[in-house]
């Protein structure tokens, strides 16, 4: 039997405002680049950008270890 992969509802995208939800890392962010579905088992890995529109730092997580907040 074919395992079909279907897309989760709660999927974040570019826009979004998040924050971490990984115990010691305490940062808000938005989402700037969705890199689709890479994870293992297919999660979704998403970029994050913290601070600054030019200057903020840019990184690669999976959206498994983020909450999205109210804009």
């Amino acid at each position: 039997m074919a395992r079909t992969r279907q897309a989760r509802h709660t999927s974040l995208k570019v826009g979004d405002r998040v924050v971490s939800n990984v115990p010691g890392f305490n940062w808000n962010g938005v989402v700037v680049e969705d890199r689709g579905d890479l994870g293992i088992d297919g999660g979704q890995i998403v970029m994050i950008r913290i601070g600054d529109e030019d200057e903020g730092e840019r990184f690669e997580i999976r959206a498994d270890d983020l909450d999205r907040v109210a804009a």
